[in-house]
């Protein structure tokens, strides 16, 4: 019983402190998505509106791109295919197989668009695509994308997995502090009942059973010790009346036998002994 209280106690608040630590890593990640995306849509109209208005001057994207390179989101520029020719990070980006994450599929999108992709570096760690409608600029059709890695969440994540182990720790600290006052509350009052119980039906009656706490199960240790002196008191009762019996018909002259529905003799006087040479 100890031991299945004890697992109890230790689902129970495992469960509740992993439930917890995930409801947070869900709410923070929604809401750090939530704001670098809307900075980003920010950065990214206001890149629009900035490009978009410069038709008599020629920039070389390459230059341009290298403008971006302090900002907080990745700046790359596609060409009307689709395809990255400059970035604020790496213009050697054009030479890299990194085409496929700046394929938009679907049709009649709402922009500026964006979605969350495998980052370009590493794999575990998510990217945040802003995409930009298309545009002319330097006279010729181009579309900005801006992409920042979700290293928050990365980190989000570890934290949260270590919350869950620290709630592993804590449920099983928590669970052996209830077990053991559940053991000194519970059970060890009812292995002193079973302990008195087990004395009875040996004839042993002088232990009496102490609890010294103030529940249901005082009451049951106070209701057991009063059984066991009324069983004593009757005991004693049917022992002097069986000590009256024995002595009345000790005294008689004649040889008594008393037998049971079963024809066993239960009890003899003296006379009786003497006369048939009992043993």
């Amino acid at each position: 019983m100890k031991y299945k209280f004890l697992s109890l106690c230790f689902l129970l608040i495992f469960i509740t402190s992993s439930s917890i630590s995930l409801v947070f890593y869900k709410k923070m990640k929604e809401n750090s998505i939530a704001t670098d995306l809307k900075f980003g849509i920010s950065q990214a109209n206001l890149v629009v509106n900035l490009l978009s208005h410069k038709e008599n001057v020629e920039i070389p994207v390459y230059k341009l791109a290298q403008f971006f390179s302090k900002a907080d989101f990745r700046i790359t520029f596609l060409n009307e295919l689709g395809k990255p020719f400059a970035d604020s990070q790496n213009n050697s980006i054009i030479l890299e197989d990194v085409y496929n994450p700046f394929i938009l599929e679907e049709k009649n999108l709402n922009y500026p668009y964006h979605k969350i992709v495998n980052s370009f570096n590493e794999k575990n760690i998510k990217t945040l695509m802003i995409f930009t409608e298309v545009f002319e600029f330097n006279h010729k059709k181009i579309r900005v994308v801006l992409s920042k890695e979700l290293i928050f969440l990365n980190e989000l994540q570890k934290n949260t997995l270590y919350a869950i182990l620290l709630g592993m720790i804590i449920s099983g600290a928590i669970s052996g502090f209830l077990s053991i006052i559940f053991v000194n509350k519970i059970i060890a009052p009812i292995t002193i009942l079973t302990n008195a119980v087990r004395n009875i039906a040996l004839g042993n009656f002088e232990n009496e059973v102490i609890i010294s706490s103030k529940d249901e199960i005082k009451k049951l240790g106070d209701t057991f010790n009063l059984m066991s002196k009324k069983i004593k008191q009757l005991l004693t009762t049917i022992e002097i009346k069986a000590e009256n019996l024995q002595s009345i018909i000790d005294s008689l002259q004649a040889s008594i036998f008393v037998v049971n529905s079963f024809g066993e003799i239960i009890l003899v006087n003296k006379r009786a002994i003497e006369e048939f040479n009992l043993n």
